[in-house]
C-alpha cells in the first residue's frame, strides 16, 4: 500500500468525525432555533447543545464501576478506609463542583469545535473527579485546578494562556490538527499509533479480566494494584475507561485513535520546549504500559538527556 493511500485512509477517518447530533450550517429546525450559525461562536454553541441533546457521554463504563465498586467493598470488609484518607491532604478544593456527564458532552463537543481556549483548569479538574473510582480527594483534579496557583507565572502562562487557554492545543477545529498530523507525521509514526493503539485496547480488556480473577478468588493483588493506580491517574483512567467504553469495530476507528495518540504526544513534545526541567523520568509511571514507548520524552533540559 503506497504511502498516499495510508494517509487518504488517515484523512478520510477524520472526515468522517461528526459530533452528536452536528448538523450541516444550512439545516435548520421548524421552531428556528438552529438555524444557520451567524458566526463562529454561535456554531459552537449551537453544536454543543445538539450534542447534549442527542445523548451525554459515559464517563465510566458499567465494567469499569462493577470492578471499582468490588474493590471499595473488598477493602471495607478488610477493614481498610476506602478510598484512602490520606488523599485528601493533596487536595486543595474540598468542596468542588459537580460534573455531569451532560457537563463531559458539551466540553467534548467544544474542544472539537475550538481547540484550546475550550479546556480550562476546572475544567480539566472536574473531568478528573468525573472519572475517579469513588466520591473523595482527588490530588491529580487539585493539581489541575490550581495550576496556576501553583506554579510560577511564567510557567504557568506557558500552558493556560489568558486568551488562547490551554496553550498546548492550537486554536481551532481539533479535527484540522488532526488532518494535518495525517498529512505530515513520518509514516513510521502512523504505523507506532497504530500499534500502540491496537496494544492499549488488549492491555485494558487483560487488565480489567485480571483483576476480576482476583476478586473473584478474594485475593485482589498485582492486577488490582494496577487497576487502581490506573484509575486514579489521570492518562491512565482516560485511556482505560476509553478502551472499556467502546472497541474499535472499524479501520476508522483505529485510525482516529492512532491520530489522537499521536496529537497527545505532540503536546508532550510542545510542552518540553515550553516547561524547562519537565521530570519526564516519571512519565513511565504514569503512562499505561503500551504507550510509554510511544510517549517517551527525551528533555532538552535534563543533562542526562532523559
Amino acid at each position: 500500500m503506497s504511502e498516499a493511500v495510508v494517509r487518504a485512509a488517515f484523512t478520510a477517518a477524520v472526515d468522517d468525525i461528526v459530533l452528536s447530533g452536528e448538523a450541516p450550517s444550512n439545516e435548520s429546525a421548524d421552531d428556528g432555533s438552529y438555524g444557520a450559525p451567524k458566526s463562529d461562536e454561535e456554531q459552537i454553541t449551537q453544536a454543543a447543545e445538539r450534542a447534549a441533546v442527542a445523548g451525554t457521554m459515559t464517563l465510566v463504563p458499567a465494567r469499569a464501576r462493577r470492578i471499582d465498586e468490588r474493590i471499595a467493598r473488598w477493602a471495607r470488609e478488610a477493614g481498610v478506609q476506602w478510598p484512602p484518607p490520606e488523599l485528601s491532604a493533596y487536595d486543595s478544593n474540598p468542596e468542588p463542583e459537580a460534573f455531569t456527564p451532560k457537563d463531559a458532552t458539551v466540553a467534548a463537543a467544544d474542544i472539537m469545535l475550538t481547540g484550546g481556549p475550550a479546556i480550562t483548569p476546572d475544567g480539566l479538574g472536574g473531568l478528573f473527579r468525573a472519572m475517579q473510582p469513588q466520591a473523595g480527594a482527588n490530588p491529580m483534579a487539585s493539581l489541575a485546578e490550581y495550576t496556576m496557583a501553583d506554579v510560577s507565572e511564567d510557567v504557568g502562562t506557558a500552558v493556560f494562556d489568558e486568551e488562547d487557554g490551554f496553550a498546548l492545543l492550537p486554536r481551532g477545529d481539533v479535527r484540522d490538527v488532526l488532518r494535518e498530523l495525517a498529512a505530515t507525521v513520518p509514516l513510521e509514526d502512523l504505523r507506532a499509533a497504530w500499534r500502540a493503539d491496537t496494544s492499549l485496547h488488549e492491555w485494558a480488556v487483560d487488565l480489567a479480566e485480571r483483576a476480576e480473577a482476583e476478586l473473584d478468588a478474594g485475593k485482589p493483588g498485582e492486577a488490582v494494584t494496577e487497576w487502581t493506580l490506573a484509575r486514579w491517574l489521570p492518562f491512565g483512567a482516560t485511556y482505560l475507561l476509553a478502551e472499556l467504553r467502546s472497541a474499535p469495530t472499524s479501520p476508522a476507528d483505529r485510525a482516529r485513535s492512532s491520530l489522537s495518540l499521536l496529537l497527545s504526544r505532540q503536546m508532550l513534545r510542545d510542552l518540553d520546549q515550553r516547561v524547562p526541567g519537565c521530570q519526564w523520568d516519571l512519565m513511565p509511571s504514569l503512562t499505561p504500559p503500551p504507550l510509554q514507548t510511544l510517549f517517551s520524552m527525551r528533555s532538552r533540559n535534563s543533562p542526562t538527556g532523559v
